[in-house]
């Protein structure tokens, strides 16, 4: 569901001061639970107005009011409230239940926005800024699970649009065959409101439970994904990934298929044969 408002900008003498609104939402609205991406903001309107749509979790859309924060560099130019302008939804509609379950569930299935070649799944603490930390001494490179409550992944494309899905199981899932890279690490998240991130992008992943997982993240076409490094704009990414997670206890990560150069690499960084 989507939901438009408009908001006036905030006092300030000479240059926009608000250029960090999109960063400053998504942050906060994770904070605060909601489950979907920011659009882009636009301009339109009189009076200095910005324009911006959001897409929230419909079990989540009773939220009717956000807190926003301005900054240029560190310092706060402004606070203020922006009300949505919607009606409460019903308690009983709002409710998440906390039962994980009992099937498969799509966690999240669109492209995601890669820099550098990567993205974490974190819940439980923020993604670690020494990315060969999270994978230093593991088996494999591809994902990274040294950092507590999160997971870093590598990409074949640098800087792009990759397909990626993550799926949540009750129990471990076969292995699908077709896939050119796989690898499995375990990992703990202490809260169910997850963080899909790739620098500046942000995208709220709702867990159905806490605990230890184990995951599993299957690559195809690294390789072709790291020869074509940045796509243009007619072009879209040969590689895609998948992330399946289920309850389970620690045990060591592992490569279970071996296909790219790109993933040979990668495992050869973590466990320092190519440092």
């Amino acid at each position: 569901m989507t939901f438009v408002f408009t908001r006036e900008a905030p006092v300030a003498s000479g240059d926009d001061r608000s250029f960090r609104l999109y960063e400053d939402l998504e942050s906060r609205l994770r904070v605060k639970g909601v489950d979907g991406k920011l659009g882009h903001g636009r301009q339109g309107g009189g009076g200095g107005s910005r324009q911006y749509s959001m897409n929230f979790a419909p079990e989540l859309n009773g939220t009717t009011e956000i807190e926003v924060t301005y900054l240029q560099g560190r310092k706060t130019v402004a606070n203020e409230a922006i009300s949505l302008g919607l009606e409460p939804v019903p308690a009983i509609a709002r409710q998440v239940s906390s039962a994980p379950p009992k099937g498969p569930k799509v966690l999240y299935d669109d492209f995601m926005p890669v820099h550098y070649g990567f993205m974490f799944l974190s819940a439980g603490s923020e993604p670690s800024d020494d990315l060969n930390g999270t994978r230093a001494g593991q088996r494999n490179g591809l994902l990274g699970a040294q950092a507590s409550h999160q997971l870093s992944m590598m990409t074949g494309l640098h800087t792009g649009e990759v397909p990626f899905e993550i799926e949540w199981h009750p129990d471990q899932p076969d292995v699908d065959a077709s896939w050119q890279d796989v690898v499995e690490a375990s990992v703990e998240f202490t809260e169910s409101d997850a963080l899909l991130s790739s620098f500046e992008e942000f995208v709220g992943i709702e867990l159905p439970a806490t605990g230890w997982y184990r995951a599993r993240y299957c690559a195809t076409g690294m390789d072709e994904g790291r020869e074509l490094d940045t796509p243009d704009e007619d072009e879209s990414a040969p590689d895609r990934y998948l992330l399946q997670i289920w309850p389970a206890p620690q045990a060591p990560d592992e490569v279970t298929v071996r296909g790219s150069q790109v993933a040979e690499y990668w495992h050869g960084v973590a466990s320092g044969k190519n440092l």
